[in-house]
């Protein structure tokens, strides 16, 4: 499950560059990607968002980077997957890859925190 975790991550920090979703009115259409925000504070937390499983996949401690890892995802999926299913028209291909990563890293963060939680 760690392979998957880390495979997931990488899927999960590659999705922050695709296009995300669309909001349009009538003809006109604006596409937006994870980062495309009026303010550089909630543009940095946004990349931060599909970051932050990366790097926590790099932390010795299996209890400690599974623990970090479910709620950096668990924002993620709520902030990046929910959010923006209220503002958005059409939902894009880094979205739907970023919901699903994120999905799957939360399953094999869970599973590894679990089976650690049993060997002790």
């Amino acid at each position: 499950m760690d392979t998957v975790r880390k495979v997931s991550a990488m899927i999960l920090a590659i999705a922050v560059l695709l296009p995300q979703y669309s909001c349009g009115e009538g003809d006109t259409a604006t596409v937006l990607y994870a980062y495309d925000h009026n303010e550089l504070w909630w543009a940095i937390l946004s990349v931060l968002m599909y970051l932050v499983p990366l790097a926590l996949t790099f932390v010795p401690n299996v209890r400690w980077s599974t623990s970090l890892g479910i709620v950096a995802v668990g924002t993620t999926l709520y902030f990046r997957g929910y959010q923006v299913i209220v503002v958005a028209t059409t939902l894009l291909v880094g979205w739907w890859v970023g919901v699903i990563a994120s999905a799957v890293y939360l399953v094999a963060c869970l599973a590894l925190l679990i089976h650690h939680i049993r060997q002790k």
